[in-house]
């Protein structure tokens, strides 16, 4: 990994450390899908100098931060990578007051730095030359579901479903390619832009299977009323303001229902 890598990674962590350990003295807890860490930051941090209130983020998959909220953690927001998701706690924590599908995209097959073993096209993966392709773990991580379902429909997933380093959320994927350790990797189009990659290939997964990240503004526990300031905070992120962010970051915003 190149030394502006490591220095981009390293600060993102720190950035990420520097936000959790905050936390306990926000107003605001938007719970995030880890694919969304630079937009959520930057976001973040422009809130923070122009409100009143402090929003502070928390970043790991969104099945992770699914179960955390459904067992209670203290978010006003959540922000899932897919709608499955946002289902769940839906229907398991009576907490979800209002939800939408903010945020669009596609996934991007990307490569080490010298492309070792010369992945050159998406049918390359196929190749026995591929030993350790990088993806979020397909089982629960959405980065990961969207891309075995990219894999099946391209009739490739047989190939590789051996050849497979799940990850325990899409950045820690990013991050094995970063190092060299995988072959190859499949990860948000938005992850490739952040950490200076040129995918190799943009890849959408089928239709029955879009990439969503769904937005609800939750209660602290049922029957309770949403945090206000968290609801203003709601409001913002689908404004034009924070859809500029979410474009530079590599994301396409949807437009909301009628």
């Amino acid at each position: 990994m190149s030394g502006k890598m490591r220095f981009l990674t390293a600060l993102c962590l720190a950035l990420t450390l520097s936000a959790c350990a905050g936390h306990e003295d926000a107003d605001i807890h938007i719970y995030a899908g880890a694919g969304l860490t630079d937009a959520i930051l930057e976001l973040c941090e422009i809130w923070n100098a122009a409100d009143s209130s402090r929003v502070a983020p928390v970043f790991a998959s969104s099945s992770t931060l699914a179960q955390q909220i459904v067992q209670g953690a203290p978010a006003d927001l959540f922000l899932s990578a897919n709608t499955l998701w946002m289902d769940h706690v839906e229907n398991e924590s009576g907490r979800v007051a209002l939800r939408s599908d903010l945020l669009t995209g596609c996934l991007a097959l990307i490569v080490p730095v010298g492309n070792p073993v010369r992945i050159e096209s998406t049918q390359d993966l196929a190749d026995r030359r591929l030993q350790r392709l990088a993806l979020g773990d397909p089982s629960h991580v959405p980065a990961g579901i969207y891309a075995r379902a990219w894999l099946e429909e391209a009739g490739l997933w047989d190939a590789v479903a051996e050849r497979l380093l799940p990850a325990r959320d899409v950045r820690a994927a990013l991050a094995y390619v970063q190092r060299g350790e995988a072959d190859a990797g499949i990860v948000y189009a938005s992850d490739a832009k952040s950490a200076g990659f040129e995918p190799v290939a943009l890849m959408d997964p089928p239709a029955d299977t879009p990439i969503r990240f769904s937005l609800a503004l939750l209660a602290r526990a049922d029957g309770d009323e949403p945090n206000e300031d968290a609801g203003r905070f709601h409001d913002w992120l689908s404004g034009p303001q924070a859809r500029v962010v979410f474009l530079r970051q590599g994301f396409i915003p949807l437009e909301p229902d009628p």
